[in-house]
């Protein structure tokens, strides 16, 4: 409903006369497949393009054959264009093989540099979707000599694995407009992927993580959400029920780019309240905070202020902006149409031109519930260690960390929060001032059940760490040391608090967790890494980074842990991921070999993520002995090929685990070796399934794992 609204909103500014005009970059309208192979060049891994006639919609087909050795398919077109007075560009795509592309980008050429625009589409749904995106999103590569002088079009998808895949490419267009951009997405909340959370926005963490909150998220929800009943326009806006520790009731934006470098800009928002003497603030980086008073008439007023953003992290020649809306009192504020834009003073409100695009929806299902577990403490004294099939084993027992991860001290509610919920883990960042809570906080989480990774941070010191180590050594709750994240390489920084660890820790693993950047995982008695694919990736992405790890690892005589993703509304993250894409991720992951998660991070936003995470917790303690099972088994043969699968043995019965990884339903089938069964039992889901002729049948929606045991 929100993205429709969106464009009427924009085909009003149209026909307001505030467009110049709107022209095709390539209608596609080719009279031979010759003239369309003359026109657009393959290189790399593209094979010559096709043109492709659809009613009366014209397309051009272009196949990639990804191959070991090749990193993208790209094809280019010669032209001659003048875009100095575009504004934004309309282009309409379709991905055939999802999990092959990685992304895909569009470059103009001008003189001897390229404009560059790296991720026009998200690559998570293979419908069509039709894109709109502002010029002022391209950056530049090399000297380019103005958009007046464009002389080459490229578009280049990006290798995500081996395999061939095929992108369809129609209504590419360019749109002059002489309308000042709304920087901010979805500004007037009305489009909300899960629950009454809306889209690019959130309460400034990654996760949810103010300890007032946390623990009672619930209450917490009816306070922060969208409103359907009230809005200044469309159908929507945002209310907060503010309280005199602002602390997770303010609304934060995803990043907005500001372009121009030192010059001034706007943030505006339609703000009311029913409460007496309410005040709010307004500001984004780089701005003053300004109070403002709200009169409690219940009345739609405009507020705004001015100043010269800088970046939100600091970070030379950057500009990513955050804009921040704060109750400073209790009572409702609801909040519209919220705009940031270039100069000092609020025009009049329209939506992101980038908040017209049509992208295939989220896969998205209601999880029930599930009540607390009873806490039940660790003992008194643990051994950890890695065993030669590279199984990790906590008193001799098979172990897969399942841990929440959290960027503070964990207060003893969140800690019960976490191991009620099912969570055998509790991995956590120590920093110059916090780093003397360890041992009282490993205290209460053994206390709950929880074993404990200490996740240091880069800005402990050698020294700090060595006392660190030494003091939390024999405690019970320690698991892991978790001594680097994301390292550039394996430095001096790396591998010096990795020896200060196994010098003074010799009996519990150490490791090092790299980025998808740099990912060497030679390096600690753990290969780790992390992804966040949500919401421009496929969460089936994750069975690649899985493989890669998992071929150095086993070479290398150790297990292989993720990271997952359950945060968003921050930052680049427009959302968080749904429950069936945290299920993929889990489920692809596992059956790839990964034996350990930590899940970034807190807590989720959403309800209904939180509850997928405790099934989730649950499911791999039950599935831990399967897992682990060192006894043989012949693979189950699956079709289709998207449905992923693992085999395993224990105690005589069979246990296949499998998972969709595209976004579609499909009808799988899995072809057994010499079972007597005639019938196998779907775990989690209470059914009973027909074996035939060595054959299971079953479907899966989009997403959608199932768990097979065959006596």
């Amino acid at each position: 409903m929100g993205r429709y609204l969106i464009i009427a909103i924009l085909t009003a500014v149209i026909c307001s006369g505030c467009i110049a005009g709107e022209f095709a970059v390539d209608s596609f309208t080719y009279s031979s497949i010759k003239a369309a192979q003359n026109s657009w060049i393959p290189s790399e891994a593209g094979e010559p393009c096709r043109p492709v006639l659809a009613g009366k919609l014209h397309r051009l087909r272009l196949v990639c054959n990804f191959q070991p050795d090749s990193r993208r398919a790209r094809w280019d077109k010669s032209v001659a264009l003048d875009l100095s007075d575009v504004s934004y560009f309309k282009i309409s795509l379709r991905i055939e093989n999802l999990t092959a592309v990685d992304h895909i980008s569009l470059h103009f050429k001008s003189g001897e540099g390229w404009y560059s625009n790296g991720n026009v589409m998200p690559v998570n749904s293979e419908e069509w979707q039709h894109m709109v995106f502002a010029k002022s999103s391209f950056g530049t590569e090399g000297e380019c000599g103005g958009w007046d002088k464009i002389s080459t079009i490229r578009i280049s998808v990006w290798q995500s694995r081996n395999a061939r895949a095929a992108v369809e490419i129609s209504d590419f267009s360019a749109v002059q407009a002489s309308i000042t951009e709304n920087l901010l997405r979805n500004s007037g909340f009305e489009t909300c992927t899960s629950e009454n959370i809306p889209d690019y926005w959130g309460s400034g963490h990654f996760g949810f993580a103010p300890e007032q909150w946390a623990y009672r998220m619930d209450e917490w929800r009816t306070r922060w959400g969208v409103d359907n009943t009230i809005s200044h326009s469309g159908n929507r806006s945002l209310r907060i029920v503010g309280s005199e520790e602002p602390a997770g009731l303010q609304a934060y934006s995803c990043f907005a780019y500001p372009t121009g470098s030192n010059k001034p800009y706007t943030f505006s928002a339609w703000l009311k309240s029913d409460a007496k003497d309410m005040t709010a603030s307004l500001q984004f980086s780089g701005s003053p905070v300004e109070s403002l008073s709200i009169p409690g008439d219940n009345r739609w007023r405009r507020y705004s202020i001015t100043a010269i953003p800088v970046d939100a992290f600091g970070e030379a020649n950057q500009q990513k902006t955050w804009c921040i809306v704060t109750p400073q009192k209790s009572g409702n504020l609801w909040i519209d149409d919220t705009q940031f834009e270039l100069g000092t003073k609020a025009t009049d409100y329209r939506p992101a031109i980038e908040d017209a695009s049509i992208i295939g929806p989220a896969i998205k299902r209601q999880v029930p519930g599930t009540p607390d577990l009873p806490l039940i403490s660790l003992p008194g004294k643990t051994t950890v260690s890695i065993d030669s099939s590279r199984r990790f084993l906590v008193n001799s027992k098979p172990f897969i960390p399942f841990a929440v991860g959290w960027e503070s001290t964990p207060t003893k509610n969140v800690l019960k929060s976490i191991a009620q919920s099912g969570f055998n883990t509790v991995c956590y960042t120590i920093y110059p001032w916090n780093y003397n809570d360890l041992i009282p906080t490993m205290d209460y989480a053994r206390s709950c059940g929880l074993m404990v990774i200490p996740w240091i941070n880069s800005n402990i010191t050698p020294d700090v760490l060595k006392q660190i180590v030494i003091t939390a050594k024999d405690h019970p709750a320690l698991l892991v040391w978790y001594v680097c994240d994301e390292p550039a390489s394996i430095n001096s920084d790396v591998t010096t608090k990795y020896e200060i660890a196994k010098t003074n820790d010799p009996n519990h693993p150490a490791y090092v967790n790299y980025s998808i950047l740099f990912a060497d995982y030679t390096y600690g008695d753990i290969a780790s890494m992390d992804r966040y694919p949500l919401p421009s990736h496929s969460p089936a992405t994750m069975y690649m980074d899985a493989d890669n790890m998992e071929r150095v690892a086993s070479i290398n005589g150790k297990p292989s842990w993720i990271w997952l993703q359950s945060c968003g509304y921050i930052a680049w993250m427009s959302r968080e991921p749904t429950a069936p894409e945290l299920e993929c991720m889990t489920y692809i992951s596992l059956i790839h070999g990964v034996r350990g998660f930590k899940i970034y991070a807190h807590k989720p936003h959403t309800s209904t993520l939180w509850n997928e995470m405790k099934w989730l917790a649950r499911e791999i303690k039950i599935l831990t002995p399967v897992l682990y099972s060192l006894e043989s088994s012949t693979d189950a043969i699956a079709s289709p090929s998207t449905v992923h699968v693992v085999t395993k043995k224990l105690n005589g019965k069979t246990y296949i685990i499998a998972v969709n990884e595209r976004p579609t339903p499909v009808t799988a089938q899995f072809k057994l070796s010499s079972v007597v069964a005639k019938t196998a039992t779907v775990l989690f889901e209470k059914r009973l399934l027909k074996v035939s002729r060595d054959v299971i049948r079953d479907k899966f929606a989009g997403y959608q794992r199932h768990v097979y045991c065959i006596e």
